[in-house]
């Protein structure tokens, strides 16, 4: 059942501080079910939470393989939702690999952590941390090839955000 749970992007109504008429009763629902510091996570999390289809995620995969992808493989998920990437990790893979997602929203995390508990799984309070100790070098055709995957995502005010670290700006424009 944890598996069909796609985040808060579609419900961005319910978090409204007055939400229109048809979306009172979710928006009670969801003050009642879930602590304050879950809430205002949530909250935060509807403009970046995304449904990834599974033929988008299988593509991904295959394109990775034909990349040279190999079992043993450091596999980091930024953005990791429920961990469908996880989930549809092809089988010839999974031998030594390690998998770590990171992400923003703490429900959402928790429930990819109970869903991969062979995967690291760490939300947005260790975000910054984990992005710096997680990106490492991946093995390509036999060769490692350092990576760095910087991802905007978006404040519950609108504003742009970006991790930062030494020697990583965000883009100009």
């Amino acid at each position: 059942m944890l598996v069909k749970y796609t985040g808060w992007g579609a419900m961005p109504n319910a978090f409204s501080a007055e939400p229109p008429r048809d979306w009172q009763a979710v928006a009670n629902e969801l003050r009642d079910a879930l602590t304050a510091e879950e809430y205002t996570s949530a909250r935060a999390s509807t403009p970046n939470a995304h449904y990834t289809s599974p033929e988008v995620i299988q593509a991904i995969w295959q394109a990775m393989e034909r990349f040279g992808l190999q079992p043993g493989a450091q596999i980091l998920e930024p953005s990791v939702g429920v961990g469908h990437f996880f989930g549809l990790m092809p089988e010839g893979l999974h031998a030594g690999t390690r998998r770590t997602g990171v992400e923003l929203d703490s429900v959402t995390a928790h429930i990819a952590a109970k869903l991969y508990p062979d995967s690291t799984v760490h939300g947005k309070r260790r975000r910054l941390k984990c992005l710096r100790s997680a990106v490492s070098g991946v093995t390509l055709k036999g060769k490692n090839v350092a990576a760095l995957i910087a991802i905007p995502y978006y404040e519950a005010d609108g504003r742009t955000a970006y991790l930062r670290s030494k020697g990583v700006r965000p883009p100009r424009h």
